[in-house]
């Protein structure tokens, strides 16, 4: 009643006052937790949501913690709270709206874990490199960079964690900053550390957000040894395109290609070159074809083709 009369306070003392009532059915904590949620109080509902899954709770009540956890930004805790719902009662809708919300959101719920995994070893720094290259990868760059600024003064010293910080400052549109934190880590020759064409690599996409394109192509230069060397010739050969090289720029993403067959995006740039500067439209259908098989249908490359033959 108070709470329908707008009392939204004077409820909550209320239902807080009347928590150690004998309630076997917790009727009167997950009141509580309905209400606090109905307040947006999210962090205080997900704390008071706890003892709900004490023992063998009813499904109501997992899922009421479960949607307590999501509200509170815990995925984790949400999925363990849906699923015990769901071993209950396998048709239980809630439960499986609650799983499908999550399942929806997979970067959350990959994120919370990495976290939990970094947390419970906290002095491992590939394990934290998880964490913040998943965040990368979601688009949560600021986010990244915040987690990074928070570690240990040793962990931040880790070339491989300052080169996560690197992409997430790029992530955030922090070039400047990021440029800054880069340029110590990039040696010269580029294969003097084994962290070094990385280095470059992550420099070169700064510089290229900055559109200092020549700057970027020396960048990428460096960066064509190891596991990055296909991405990092397809990257200058997108810029030696850009300068309208079209030679070069052929020359590059065929180096790429002799490095990783299943550059779908190569195949497609190279055939591009091929017809249209180069001239050479056998060698066009032959890297459109690569491409098709790569990425299955193109409408627009298949047309090409027929007109090809």
């Amino acid at each position: 009643v108070l709470s329908r009369r707008g009392e939204s306070e004077g409820a909550l003392a209320l239902l807080r006052a009347q928590q150690g009532r004998d309630d076997a059915a917790q009727s009167l904590r997950a009141e509580l937790v309905e209400q606090l949620l109905a307040a947006g109080r999210a962090r205080e509902a997900w704390l008071e949501s706890k003892p709900l899954l004490a023992g063998a709770p009813r499904p109501r009540l997992l899922e009421l913690a479960g949607a307590a956890a999501i509200a509170a930004g815990e995925p984790l805790e949400a999925l363990a709270a849906y699923s015990r719902a769901l071993a209950n009662d396998p048709a239980r809708e809630g439960a499986l709206d609650g799983l499908a919300y999550l399942f929806e959101r997979a970067p959350d719920v990959a994120d919370a874990i990495a976290l939990a995994r970094a947390r419970a070893h906290p002095e491992d720094a590939r394990a934290w490199q998880r964490v913040l290259r998943g965040r990368v990868d979601a688009g949560r760059g600021a986010d990244a960079f915040a987690l990074y600024e928070s570690l240990a003064e040793n962990l931040r010293a880790d070339p491989e964690l300052k080169l996560e910080a690197v992409a997430a400052l790029r992530g955030a549109g922090r070039l400047a900053e990021g440029l800054a934190l880069v340029a110590g880590l990039c040696p010269d020759p580029s294969t003097a550390t084994p962290h070094g064409p990385r280095a470059w690599y992550e420099r070169g996409l700064l510089e290229f957000e900055r559109l200092d394109l020549a700057a970027a192509e020396r960048c990428f230069e460096r960066a064509a040894f190891g596991p990055l060397e296909a991405e990092a010739l397809f990257n200058r050969g997108l810029l030696q395109l850009r300068g309208q090289r079209y030679a070069e720029a052929a020359r590059s993403l065929e180096a790429a290609l002799t490095k990783r067959r299943d550059l779908s995006a190569a195949w497609l740039e190279l055939g591009h070159i091929q017809r249209l500067y180069l001239g050479d439209r056998a060698a066009a259908e032959a890297s459109y074809r690569a491409y098709l098989e790569l990425v299955g249908r193109d409408a627009e490359i298949e047309a090409l083709l027929g007109e090809a033959r």
